[in-house]
């Protein structure tokens, strides 16, 4: 009886213990759920296992919202995809007969319908692009796309284009393409600083420089002293090149600080930005400017450092600035010889229509208008019509040929 009565309380404490752990809900028996995946099986996920096809080449193209349009939304697409245009706007892409996408203005309109399931993007020069792969329909009904949204802005206002493709036309290298090789085009730049100094009364001007604007050079402070005088203004112009001049030679220069203190000038137009450090001697010079009211330009001529232009700019916004570096920049690219506006030697020194293209930045700032008349010295040297074109009359440089760009609506 000893022995039995201990293997009882054995046996009713593990009764006991069964009990006191079994679950009153059957359902805390089930494990959580730890995949919250939709099933595989519904063949939501088929296009993982798709080999698209891989087209052989690209080109470039430009497209427009808006004829006025100075920039144009610029792709990479396979120079087999055909685009014919819709009477509903905007185009039908077609490969081999077979349409298999679409491109337009705006967001698309049946986005809802579709569910996404993968979302890439990129940003680059102004363009933001969405890459979004959806699918819609079920069972043997089901299809998938790639859907592309360009989103950019374009003379103030905000574009918005789309391109569809059947999924299958969409390899990994055509969507590299289409996601990361958007970009935008400057189709011709117009006079934006055309009055922009109209407002502020101006009897003399200071052109601060270096070799760039000596008289073997541009020699842009005799080229617009003519100007005035030939358009019958009455403005003093002074010009000052040091060799290798930058703007930290000027703002230590205590004699000269002196006179932008004492306002012997109306304006000055600073060149020599080579360097960022530069900005804290332009600050030096606007000091200086500040105390007389003496308005300071920021003047960079062909041969500056363009990240320090933009450090300058960005460090005093409030700072006019006459980008005569860029002007020339633009003039080669729209297709006049760099040679008219250079020289051939160790630095690329300007030439004097190059002086021509500066003065006139300055006049049509000054006087919101363009310089007429023909000036009377080196006239074949730098003022020709040939070269500059339309230049001259109204100051737009066309980078781009007419009609190259399509229009998207």
């Amino acid at each position: 009886m000893k022995r039995i009565f201990p293997a009882l309380l054995l046996i009713f404490a593990l009764l006991l213990s069964g009990c006191r752990h079994q679950p009153e809900d059957p359902a805390e028996t089930e494990p959580p759920a730890t995949d919250v995946r939709p099933d595989p099986d519904d063949g939501k996920y088929d296009y993982l296992k798709m080999e698209p096809y891989q087209p052989g080449e690209f080109s470039r193209q430009l497209y427009v919202q808006d004829t006025a349009d100075t920039q144009a939304l610029t792709l990479q697409l396979p120079t087999e995809w055909e685009l014919e245009r819709r009477t509903e706007g905007g185009f039908s892409i077609v490969r081999a007969g077979r349409t298999i996408g679409s491109f337009f203005a705006g967001e698309a309109p049946d986005a809802a319908g579709w569910e996404v399931l993968e979302t890439d993007e990129d940003s680059y020069n102004g363009v933001r692009t969405a890459k979004y792969v959806e699918t819609s329909g079920s069972g043997d009904a089901r299809v998938f796309r790639c859907r592309f949204v360009y989103s950019y802005e374009s003379d103030g206002a905000d574009r918005t284009a789309t391109l569809t493709a059947d999924y299958m036309e969409v390899a990994q290298f055509t969507s590299n393409k289409l996601l990361y090789s958007s970009d935008l085009t400057l189709l011709q730049t117009t006079d934006t600083s055309r009055g922009v100094l109209s407002d502020q009364p101006c009897d003399s001007i200071l052109i601060l420089g270096n070799s760039f604007i000596g008289t073997f050079s541009s020699n842009i402070g005799r080229v617009l002293e003519l100007m005035m005088r030939n358009n019958y203004r009455q403005l003093r112009v002074e010009a000052i090149s040091r060799s290798y001049a930058t703007v930290g030679t000027y703002s230590g220069d205590s004699w000269l600080m002196e006179q932008l203190r004492q306002g012997d000038y109306d304006m000055v137009f600073i060149c020599g930005f080579y360097s960022t450090g530069e900005v804290a001697n332009l600050g030096r010079l606007k000091s200086a400017c500040d105390a007389s009211d003496t308005t300071l330009v920021i003047f960079p001529a062909h041969n500056e450092n363009a990240d320090a232009i933009r450090a300058a700019r960005a460090a005093y916004p409030d700072l006019p600035c006459l980008d005569w570096k860029q002007e020339l920049d633009h003039l080669i690219e729209s297709g006049v010889d760099r040679w008219d506006l250079c020289t051939d030697d160790t630095y690329d020194h300007s030439t004097e229509l190059a002086g021509y293209v500066g003065a006139s930045m300055i006049y049509r700032a000054l006087f919101n208008e363009m310089p007429r008349g023909e000036i009377s010295e080196s006239t074949e040297q730098f003022y020709d019509n040939d070269i500059l074109g339309d230049y001259v009359r109204d100051a737009t440089v066309r980078l781009v040929e007419p009609g190259a760009a399509t229009l998207l609506d």
